[in-house]
């Protein structure tokens, strides 16, 4: 592979995400990047070493919808710790599945499409599905705003910059090597 453009095609990244590349190197890909799905897209497809990374990455994004459930229910924050717990070997696996089981009956019981999505997102970290818990988080902040489109794509770009953060390079740079 000689350039990052190629590398997306090989592994079949979406049209768009090919336009928005360009001539990027992968450096500047990572550092301009405003889709936070994006990003754990690509490190899905990696398969980066240290999935931990990513999962506390994603933790730490649906920490900013936290804040959309019920102010009494706690078990959200309860199982997005459990699972940050398990990134540094601190819980087991079946502590963040009991965890999102209890998370999960919240889903159940409650009728707002705001919550459930909050709750999509706690799940999804849970799962060590990274992508899908910032999807989430950013549909539950596009539903709590007046302007929709604009909040989806404010939040994708607010967790790109978490992402950054927690996932560096130099890990995103070794992993493309042992491809």
């Amino acid at each position: 592979m000689n350039t990052f453009k190629e590398l997306l095609w090989t592994l079949d990244a979406c049209v768009e995400a090919r336009c928005w590349v360009g001539d990027r190197t992968l450096e500047e890909a990572w550092v301009a990047c405003d889709r936070a799905d994006w990003m754990f897209w690509f490190l899905e497809s990696i398969k980066l070493v240290d999935n931990k990374l990513a999962v506390f990455a994603a933790c730490q994004c649906v920490r900013m919808v936290l804040r959309l459930v019920e102010p009494h229910e706690d078990r959200p924050r309860a199982a997005i710790e459990i699972a940050e717990a398990w990134t540094r070997g601190e819980a087991t696996r079946v502590q963040v599945e009991i965890a999102k089981f209890n998370v999960w009956d919240i889903r159940r019981s409650s009728h707002d499409d705001v919550c459930y999505d909050v709750i999509d997102s706690v799940c999804c970290a849970c799962e060590y599905n990274a992508r899908g818990a910032v999807h989430w988080a950013a549909r539950a902040l596009e539903k709590s705003t007046a302007d929709n489109a604009l909040a989806f794509h404010d939040a994708l770009s607010d967790m790109a910059h978490i992402v950054r953060k927690h996932v560096p390079f130099e890990a995103v740079k070794l992993a493309v090597s042992l491809l």
